[in-house]
């Protein structure tokens, strides 16, 4: 049986061949989760809020990869649950005023993973540091 031969912006799942752009079946997958019951009108859980802290951390890496049309956001948004629970309940910090001696610090050895740690200072309201 001879092989199609596919454009490079074909995708082959399952069987079936489909055109994409780059990053848009993430961003499509991540907006159209699955519905789950909400929490009762008025109250927002600590959880509801995680899930979407979370949700807007892995689109944001999905938008800016897909926008500049470059960048590795696999393990960016792999790590975005460890960023939310280190930037919001482990680490010491102030985004006023970075040069604080006491604060934590967190270094980053995976290269290619940086827009974990770009979006993590942007969440946290650090001015830019260039």
């Amino acid at each position: 049986m001879p092989k199609r031969k596919m454009a490079t912006a074909d995708v082959q799942t399952n069987g079936h061949v489909k055109s994409s752009k780059y990053g848009d079946n993430m961003v499509n997958g991540l907006l159209h989760k699955e519905q789950k019951p909400s929490a009762p009108a008025g109250k927002n859980t600590d959880k509801d809020e995680i899930q979407l802290v979370l949700q807007s951390f892995r689109l944001l890496i999905a938008d800016l990869c897909q926008q500049f049309n470059m960048g590795h956001p696999g393990s960016a948004i792999g790590m975005a649950a460890l960023g939310v629970a280190l930037w919001k309940y482990g680490m010491k910090y102030a985004p006023h005023t970075p040069t604080w001696f006491n604060r934590d610090r967190f270094l980053l050895s995976n290269g290619h993973a940086c827009l974990f740690q770009y979006t993590n200072h942007y969440l946290a309201n650090y001015k830019a540091m260039t």
